[in-house]
């Protein structure tokens, strides 16, 4: 089914191999993958193949009757078919920059989930811009913690692969703090992106048992809300792990901002971890209500710019024309995101 020039293909599987191996195939050949989480409630999953008019699903067996689709190809049951196709690669380049590479539902928190269409230009230069940013190295192992309907999951996934690093594939997403910690352990994961609730009740854990983090950890991602002071001056004191703040969108490509931590910083303590400052794809703009930059310390709304935006939501040209807006100050028949978050500039040009 062709959607703006690319091929929507869902994929429903647990996070286990045949995942990735469906990730990687659709897009080499051109397609565009939505997210199928089974863990999602019925209604969401529902609403997505419905809104996506998705034809085409790569899943596993025992979820295939769940789905309403034409044509289900099961991965682990077809496995001696699909053996069967060529190994050769591909003659001719079929995906363009601005083909889709995943179209992405966002929560729904704020009213109807919305598919952000993200291209292969947004991806690829999305991906070397947090690569830079976290350093990492052919001998990295990352754990592949987030569902793989949230973005989060294409930070976990594609930096690492294009640096040669090992993704670690977690079989399970309920798991205890501690139940993480040894298995971060056992695989020598070196990077780790979690929520910051997550993170905090991880932090309390450690506080109130004395542990610390395996030695392999050299850095931890946290995001998505406010990071309480108390929790995060605790971890300040107690760990020797680089803690990266992050801050972005599914509409913008996950991450347009980072602040980098450095353990056991010697400073005061802090009450609000800025969101730092923008990666090197990203623009950020705070303005005011007419468009116009604010003076640092006083808040605006944060709009991003940038060639990782995406192309607008699937189906809904009013809503992404209101949201996805002119960009005054970039190149000419640019775009920025209208985010809603607000937002200071402090005097050393991070952001909170």
């Amino acid at each position: 089914m062709l959607v703006q020039g690319a091929i929507a293909t869902a994929i429903a599987l647990t996070v286990v191999e045949p995942m990735m191996v469906g990730l990687l195939g659709i897009l080499k050949a051109g397609g565009a993958y939505v997210p199928l989480d089974p863990a999602f409630p019925e209604q969401r999953l529902s609403f997505t193949l419905e809104d996506a008019k998705i034809e085409v699903l790569l899943t596993q067996q025992r979820f295939a009757d769940r789905f309403a689709v034409p044509t289900v190809i099961c991965l682990d049951a077809g496995c001696e078919t699909i053996a069967q196709q060529s190994t050769d690669n591909l003659s001719e380049q079929v995906a363009s920059a601005d083909n889709l590479a995943y179209v992405l539902y966002t929560s729904g928190s704020t009213g109807v989930p919305k598919g952000a269409m993200i291209t292969h230009d947004a991806v690829a230069s999305y991906v070397p811009a947090i690569d830079e940013q976290l350093k990492l190295q052919s001998n990295d192992r990352i754990l592949q913690f987030a569902s793989i309907g949230f973005d989060v999951s294409v930070e976990e996934i594609y930096p690492a692969l294009l640096r040669g690093a090992a993704v670690v594939l977690q079989h399970t997403r309920q798991v205890a703090p501690l139940d993480l910690l040894r298995r971060i352990d056992h695989h020598g994961v070196t990077g780790i992106e979690l929520p910051t609730a997550y993170w905090h009740e991880l932090t309390y854990e450690l506080h109130k048992s004395g542990k610390q983090l395996p030695a392999s950890l050299r850095f931890m991602i946290i995001g998505g809300e406010r990071i309480l002071p108390e929790v995060l001056n605790t971890w300040r004191r107690t760990f020797s792990v680089s803690l990266i703040h992050v801050y972005g969108l599914t509409e913008t490509t996950v991450t347009s901002t980072c602040y980098l931590l450095e353990p056991l910083a010697q400073q005061d303590d802090l009450f609000d971890l800025p969101i730092g400052r923008p990666i090197a794809n990203a623009s950020v703009y705070i303005l005011d209500q007419n468009l116009e930059p604010v003076p640092a310390g006083i808040p605006g709304e944060i709009y991003i710019g940038g060639p990782s935006l995406a192309r607008g939501y699937l189906n809904s040209p009013a809503l992404s024309a209101e949201r996805f807006v002119p960009n005054r100050y970039g190149e000419a028949g640019s775009r920025m995101y209208k985010t809603g978050d607000l937002a200071r500039l402090l005097a050393d040009g991070n952001i909170v």
